[in-house]
């Protein structure tokens, strides 16, 4: 748990001064070293592909003891950079043990699904 909070707080310090996910596919103006440092330790807390354009992330432990609010960080965080690094907003579906948890949409936004 101690190691969710801190990377958790870690994540959300890289990219509390950048805006949210933009619901238009022009590049977004973002730091690109620190969308990569998220994107990192992203990768330590699940792991992501791509298909017909849809991004699908796997959430693993740390998933579990996060709050609400901590969870829509998360997915924010990670949509986020992956639209700094892609230059574009794209459609994100997030899991955890083969069950939808989230979703990020350029039209419709960040939402956990219960």
């Amino acid at each position: 748990m101690k190691r969710l909070a801190s990377l958790t707080l870690f994540i959300l310090l890289l990219v509390a001064s950048t805006p949210s996910q933009a619901a238009s596919d022009k590049a977004l103006d973002y730091d690109e070293g620190s969308a990569r440092d998220v994107l990192v330790v992203m990768s330590k807390m699940g792991e992501w592909s791509t298909s017909q354009g849809k991004v699908i992330f796997l959430w693993k432990n740390d998933w579990d003891g996060a709050t609400r609010i901590q969870r829509l960080g998360l997915i924010q965080a990670f949509a986020n950079s992956d639209a700094c690094i892609t230059g574009k907003a794209r459609d994100i579906e997030f899991f955890r043990n083969g069950k939808r948890v989230g979703e990020a949409s350029p039209s419709k936004g960040i939402r956990l699904v219960n």
